[in-house]
């Protein structure tokens, strides 16, 4: 579904879109669009950069072997006692 957005822009502003939409070959539209998505990809990259410095901040030791790690996570998870 598409759904439209009004956006007022001042002489200047409108003109540098048209430049950047003739020189790309598309509406200026698209240019929005594709700035957009451009912005929300910064956005995501952001949050998944501030995800990863948590997560070392939390400073955990991980096992450079994997076959440690799996028999940690089994030790962990070992309910029964008997596996």
């Amino acid at each position: 579904m598409v759904t439209r957005f009004e956006v007022r822009l001042d002489k200047g502003c409108r003109e540098r879109l048209d430049e950047i939409a003739e020189s790309k070959g598309v509406t200026a539209a698209e240019v929005v669009r594709q700035l957009i998505d451009q912005a929300y990809e910064e956005v995501l990259r952001a949050h998944r950069l501030r995800a990863a410095e948590e997560l070392i901040a939390m400073n955990a030791e991980i096992p450079p072997d994997p076959d440690e790690l799996s028999r940690i996570l089994e030790t962990a998870h070992d309910v029964c006692g008997i596996c």
